[in-house]
C-alpha cells in the first residue's frame, strides 16, 4: 500500500502540473523558459512537476508543530520551501523514507540536486526558479490564501 504522505504530496504535484498545463499564461511563461535555456520543455515539466513532489512531501512531512495549518497545503507554504531550504532540507524526509527505493524520477531529481556538474548545478537552479516563480504567478492570481482546492474549482479567476 502507497504510503499516505507521497499519495497526498503526488496528488498536489499532478494539481499544480495540470494548472500550468492548463493555463495559457503560465504554459507560455514556462516554453519561453525552456527556449531560452536550451532544455526539453516535456522533461523539464517532467523534473518540475517531481520538484513539486519533493518539495511537497517536505512540506507535510514536517512536525505538525511546524506544518502549514490544516489540510489542503496552502501554495505559499509550497513555494517558501522552495525560497528557503537547501536541496538536503527539501529531500530529506522522502530521502529517508523506505519508498525512495521506488521513486525513480525523485533519485533522480535527487542526483540533479547535488550539483557534481556545473551543467547539474544550472539545470536544478533553473528547475527551482521555474518552480518558484511560476508558485509566485499563481499566488499573485488566486491570492495568497490559495490551496490546492483552489486550482481545482472550475471557476477560476
Amino acid at each position: 500500500m502507497e504510503d499516505p504522505l507521497i499519495r497526498s504530496s503526488r496528488e498536489i504535484s499532478k494539481t499544480v502540473t495540470a494548472y500550468i498545463e492548463g493555463d495559457d499564461v503560465l504554459s507560455a511563461w514556462l516554453e519561453t523558459r525552456c527556449e531560452t535555456w536550451e532544455v526539453e520543455p516535456t522533461g523539464f515539466l517532467r523534473r518540475l512537476s517531481v520538484l513539486l513532489f519533493v518539495s511537497c512531501h517536505s512540506v507535510l512531512a514536517r512536525p505538525l508543530e511546524e506544518a502549514p495549518e490544516g489540510l489542503p497545503l496552502p501554495l505559499a507554504s509550497l513555494k517558501d520551501a522552495l525560497e528557503n531550504s537547501s536541496s538536503a532540507q527539501i529531500f530529506a524526509a522522502l530521502h529517508s523514507s523506505p519508498a525512495f527505493v521506488d521513486l525513480v524520477d525523485a533519485q533522480e531529481l535527487w542526483i540533479i540536486s547535488t550539483g557534481v556538474t556545473n551543467v547539474r548545478a544550472l539545470y536544478w537552479s533553473r528547475l527551482r526558479y521555474a518552480a518558484t516563480e511560476i508558485l509566485t504567478k499563481i499566488l499573485a492570481r488566486e491570492g495568497q490564501e490559495c490551496t490546492m482546492e483552489h486550482l481545482v474549482k472550475p471557476e477560476r479567476s
